[in-house]
């Protein structure tokens, strides 16, 4: 399917702020090095949407891939209830762990 590769990261369902863009013209998830990545701004529905998604799952953070079409559509491909952020921290030098790790130690003390 022609279009960008994005990724959703909630790393708390309440705040779900970012999408990974993947500058790559196939699927980006079967070469993951082959792929720029940067953060960019995810639609307030998108965001939401995502925060919703997570909550349902039973889960405090999710890896959401869809597709943004050249014409704007997004197509909605997979989310991960077990998510690897590893290749996404060294590629863009986010602390998206970190982050998580931080939320929960939060909510134990």
């Amino acid at each position: 399917m022609a279009g960008t590769d994005r990724r959703g990261v909630v790393a708390d369902p309440n705040r779900c702020r970012d999408g990974c863009r993947e500058d790559c013209r196939e699927d980006c998830r079967a070469d993951p090095n082959g792929a720029r990545y940067s953060f960019v701004g995810l639609p307030t529905s998108v965001r939401e949407g995502l925060s919703r998604l997570t909550r349902r799952m039973g889960r405090t953070d999710t890896g959401a891939d869809f597709i943004v079409r050249p014409d704007g559509e997004r197509v909605f491909l997979e989310a991960d209830s077990g998510p690897q952020f590893d290749w996404l921290e060294s590629a863009t030098g986010t602390d998206v762990v970190g982050a998580m790790a931080r939320r929960l130690a939060k909510g134990l003390t």
